[in-house]
């Protein structure tokens, strides 16, 4: 009796260990869901046209009225194809354009910039948007996923309709 007493504790042991064992070695399979929030200071090298060679940008949206900028580290791939790569001589106007959209926009919106940071607080990129245009931030390794803002971002928000956007 007390050999399989011995044996059943020992087999609860191993089950525990071993569920343990998954659960751990799991662990480094999640996703790491890093934060977008709102800093001065990626405003204003936004707002001063001082993009960080470092990094790599991307756009969504339109072209002449992008819906949010981002910057990435390089290093980092970003996930899937609903972003498109721009120049940082490009970024200047489209920057101006963003303001504009937003100026015309019902009072009191305007342009953030935003830190991009993984899962333990280090800083991996920048963004600019309208506040309402912040999603989320997914990380495995080195790689990002980051959905886009919706492409009716500005009419989501109220844009006066006596003062559309130009073409």
């Amino acid at each position: 009796m007390i050999r399989k007493t011995q044996a059943e504790k020992l087999g609860r042991l191993l089950s525990i260990l071993s569920f343990l064992a998954a659960v751990l070695g799991c662990a480094h399979l999640q996703a790491d869901y890093g934060t977008i929030n709102p800093e001065r200071e990626v405003t204003l090298e936004f707002e001063t046209f001082k993009f960080d060679p470092d990094y790599q940008y991307f756009f969504s949206g339109s072209f002449e009225y992008p819906n949010a900028l981002m910057g990435l580290k390089k290093g980092y791939g970003l996930e899937g194809n609903l972003w498109a790569g721009v120049k940082t001589t490009e970024l200047t106007e489209m920057v101006r354009n963003m303001q504009l959209a937003a100026a015309r926009m019902a009072p009191f919106q305007t342009v953030f910039g935003f830190a991009v940071r993984d899962g333990k607080g280090e800083k991996i990129g920048v963004w600019y948007s309208i506040l309402s245009a912040r999603t989320q931030v997914r990380i495995r390794g080195n790689t990002v996923a980051i959905p886009p803002p919706p492409l009716d971002t500005y009419e989501r928000t109220g844009i006066r309709k006596s003062h559309p956007l130009p073409r």
